[in-house]
Formats: C-alpha cells, structure tokens, sequence
C-alpha cells in the first residue's frame, strides 16, 4: 500500500516539476493519532501508521510531503488542538500545518492572531447523537490582503479568497 501511494504522488511530482509547478503534499494527522489516551481500550494504536511509513518512504524518494503530526504531539497537553466535538482540528491545530507549508514554500510568515470563541458544532455529535453541548474553540481572524475578495462556494461552508495576483485559497 505504502509502494502505491508513492507511486501515486511521484506521478504528480513529475507532472508539476514538467510544468515548472512546485507540489508539497499536505497530510493531516487523525485526531485520534494525536489523542489516542482518550480513545477506548479496545482501540489499539500502532507504533508505525501507515501515514508515518508513506512520510519515511515519501523523504526516501525526495517527495515533499508535509505533516505536523510531531509537532502536534509535541504541544497537545499545552492546548487544545482538535476541536472537542470533531473529528478536526482547530485554528490552533491548523496553524502548525501552515508554519510548515510555508516554511516549505520559502514563504515569508506572517504573524495570524488566534482568538478563542464558543462553538456547537461538530461532526461527533451527528455520529454520536448527542445534544446541544456548548464546548470551546478557536478561530483566527486572519487580516487579508487589500483587493481580496471572500465569496462563499454554493452549497458549502467553505470560502474561497481570491486575491487581485489571482492567488486562491480555499478554507474549510
């Protein structure tokens, strides 16, 4: 499987590289990576995931795969980083995942203020069928730049922000 996803991703790499286009692969950890002591007995985690076996094999090829998992193993007990009634991460989480997507990009980083707001909203409360718990978590408010524009993709949650350089994000 691990030779298959490798296979997969250096397919990509060449196509970008023969179009002058730099490719990182963004992986994010599963939640219940990073906090498995709150996960049930039953649940073994394994030592090597199969994310951590395509990461060893992806920097072998000199495949430029990105995870913050290390890191946010690395500060999990300082705080919160997954949101509590979701299977995703917060601002705070998300945040390590773009220090290394810019780090990697060699872009210049830019400073995005984190500020705490309440939330009741998450997909574990639709797979657990629990009620309306309030529970805290984080958003950023992140400055844009001067001509950008924010539209809300049709039947969605999600923004795409679109810059005047014709840059585009999309966030979740």
């Amino acid at each position: 499987t691990v030779d298959r996803y490798i296979a997969i991703l250096k397919q990509i790499d060449t196509w970008c590289k023969q179009r002058d286009i730099q490719f990182v692969f963004a992986v994010g950890p599963n939640k219940s990576s990073i906090y498995s002591e709150y996960m049930p007995d039953y649940v073994k985690q394994a030592e090597t995931t199969l994310l951590d076996s395509v990461l060893e094999k992806a920097e072998e090829e000199n495949l430029l795969l990105i995870c913050p998992k290390r890191e946010l193993l690395d500060h999990k007990d300082e705080q919160e980083l997954y949101m509590r009634l979701d299977t995703h991460w917060n601002s705070l989480g998300s945040r390590y995942m773009l220090d290394q997507l810019i780090e990697s990009l060699g872009i210049t980083p830019i400073d995005i203020p984190i500020s705490p707001r309440y939330t009741l909203a998450g997909d574990l409360k639709a797979m657990l069928a629990i009620g309306e718990i309030g529970v805290a978590s984080v958003s950023a408010d992140v400055p844009l730049a001067e001509g950008a524009m924010i539209e809300q993709i049709p039947g969605t949650k999600h923004l795409a922000i679109q810059s005047e350089n014709t840059e585009c994000f999309v966030c979740y």
